[in-house]
């Protein structure tokens, strides 16, 4: 935070919302859910300690990505789900990246799975079936930016 008042254009400081920072319980994955928790009050500091200076404190929410924290542990029924509601993490970022560079500021949250995205991907959840998990919840190879991979 110093460095960044000490400069003449100031800076953004981004935190990265995820499970758990809204006090929910997170099973498996604790110590991710407990930091993410955290991150409430740091940013509620930061936001006061920056004030009266150039440096903007906010949020950047991905949604559900496909990573390997999220599909340790995770059951068919859960990938099922992941297959209508996640994204892998290239895709976000496209999305997340050019509106975090342009944020002007401090307080903003930059969510990238909002309500309405969320609604439309439930209503085409019969189109996103076998997306990413075959039925089993077995990996299937997909191609996008990167190189094909085998997913869980």
């Amino acid at each position: 935070m110093r460095v960044m008042r000490d400069q003449p254009k100031g800076g953004h400081i981004f935190n990265m919302d995820g499970a758990g920072s809204g006090g929910s319980s997170t099973p498996l994955t604790a110590v991710y859910g407990s930091t993410k928790c955290g991150l409430r009050q740091l940013q509620a500091s930061l936001l006061k300690e920056s004030k009266r200076s150039k440096v903007g404190v906010d949020t950047a929410s991905p949604g559900m990505v496909l990573t390997d924290l999220l599909l340790s542990g995770s059951t068919i029924q859960n990938k099922q789900m992941f297959t209508i509601i996640c994204e892998l993490p290239e895709t976000v970022a496209r999305t997340l990246v050019p509106r975090i560079r342009v944020v002007k500021g401090s307080g903003k949250a930059i969510n990238y799975l909002t309500p309405p995205r969320i609604l439309l991907a439930l209503v085409t959840a019969w189109l996103r079936r076998g997306r990413w998990f075959d039925d089993q919840g077995k990996g299937i190879v997909c191609c996008g930016s990167r190189p094909a991979t085998k997913l869980g």
